[in-house]
């Protein structure tokens, strides 16, 4: 996969950004106790930390979806550099702002991808090397940095958070959407009824397919059904029998 220059673009951006905010998720805490000592501040801090992705991260990935995303990735990074570059003046105020942005910056992420890659098994490819990443910074990230505020180096922790957040902002703003992989994303199908629908199967697909499969394509009907307006079905197989409607494929 990182031979796909927009992904390697996408994916670095992804993973230096995630680099700085699990390097300050334990580091301002441990700042702030050692500054205060007192274990309510600490306590408020993570609390603040936390607050945003109960409050804004409910609603943010709708509001994304609406908007550009490449402007939501730019703008989104650019105001979480400004919140970190607040937290040596006002650590909540900066905790906030940096995590208010968080909640729409990631959403936006994970919804670009599709079009940087395509669907089926380079999104499979693509959504294991994303997680992979974040997954190791998950673990070296909050050691990190509480290895540095104990050596007296917070304000370094401050400074690669935001440069970070700088660097990401430099990579998404020449991010283009690629060329998805050839046969791979959504037709238009017919289906009973008159209705038209979408169903995203792969170019090359057969007549043989699995029970999982199967399945898979009864329970996506079934939510077109109950939503009663959803047009999009999942639907690998070459011919899927849903409740109550046929979406046939290639």
């Amino acid at each position: 996969m990182l031979s796909h220059r927009e992904f390697r673009r996408l994916w670095t951006a992804t993973i230096i950004d995630a680099f700085g905010s699990w390097l300050l998720v334990l580091a301002v805490p441990l700042h702030m106790y050692r500054s205060t000592g007192s274990v309510a501040s600490t306590a408020l801090a993570l609390a603040v930390e936390a607050a945003p992705a109960l409050l804004v991260g409910l609603w943010a990935g709708a509001l994304v979806d609406r908007w550009p995303r490449r402007r939501v990735l730019v703008l989104g990074n650019l105001a979480a550099a400004a919140g970190v570059a607040l937290l040596p003046f006002s650590i909540y105020g900066g905790l906030l702002a940096e995590n208010i942005a968080v909640c729409f910056v990631r959403p936006a992420l994970n919804a670009t991808l599709p079009s940087v890659v395509g669907t089926w098994p380079e999104l499979a490819a693509a959504n294991a090397w994303t997680s992979a990443g974040n997954s190791v910074l998950r673990m070296l990230g909050p050691p990190m940095g509480t290895f540095l505020v104990v050596r007296g180096n917070f304000t370094t922790v401050v400074l690669v958070d935001a440069v970070s957040y700088l660097i990401a902002v430099a990579l998404l703003a020449r991010l283009g959407t690629g060329s998805p992989a050839k046969g791979v994303g959504f037709e238009e199908v017919g289906a009973s009824g008159g209705d038209a629908g979408r169903c995203c199967c792969p170019a090359a697909v057969t007549s043989r397919v699995c029970i999982v499969d199967r399945l898979w394509c009864v329970r996506c009907c079934w939510l077109a059904v109950v939503c009663g307006r959803a047009r999009v079905v999942c639907c690998p197989a070459t011919v899927c029998r849903c409740p109550g409607r046929t979406v046939a494929g290639r």
